[in-house]
């Protein structure tokens, strides 16, 4: 009956030492099944972040380069920044891409324009926590090359030209 009980032993021993073994396979594969949906939220949202500068891209060409109409185009309050003859326009996104101030944001896209020349490049960048993610650029030609006069007054933003006047308290 020794010998009996010395295989049910061996036997159960094996058994258990199997479930542990299946238990830590079990949770490498459910801990690979959660990073790969965390990459793929990352992916998506990227993907999301791509689309809104990818519009921002086509408004500004369709526009010619002018930073006035790109500002009256998109229609979001911004508060635009010269440097150096050139626009800074930063616009912010929660996880969800709804619109939200700058210092909220988790993802921002970023177009820095240039305020005047004949051929006008934007660059344009897409940050994700901070980080740059993604940067490009925008080449359009424009059909004057004078700086853009502003936009109407009934905007509420201020125009590029009133922004660089340093008689109206701009830059």
């Amino acid at each position: 009956m020794s010998a009996k009980s010395s295989r049910s032993r061996a036997f159960f021993l094996e058994l258990v030492l199997d479930l542990v073994v299946f238990m830590l396979c079990a949770v490498v594969v459910l801990q690979v099944f959660i990073d790969a949906r965390a990459t793929s939220s990352v992916g998506a949202a990227l993907t999301h972040l791509s689309v809104k500068a990818q519009d921002i891209a086509a408004i500004y060409q369709d526009c010619e380069g002018d930073p006035d109409a790109l500002l009256q185009a998109i229609g979001r309050d911004v508060e635009p920044v010269v440097e150096s003859g050139q626009l800074l326009l930063v616009y912010g996104f929660n996880d969800e891409f709804d619109p939200v101030d700058v210092a909220h944001a988790r993802y921002t896209v970023t177009v820095l324009v240039p305020t005047a020349g004949p051929v006008r490049e934007a660059v344009i960048g897409l940050t994700a926590d901070g980080r740059l993610v993604h940067e490009f650029k925008v080449t359009t030609l424009c059909s004057s090359d004078t700086q853009f006069l502003g936009l109407p007054d009934s905007t509420g933003i201020p125009s590029v030209s009133e922004l660089t006047d340093p008689s109206r308290g701009g830059a």
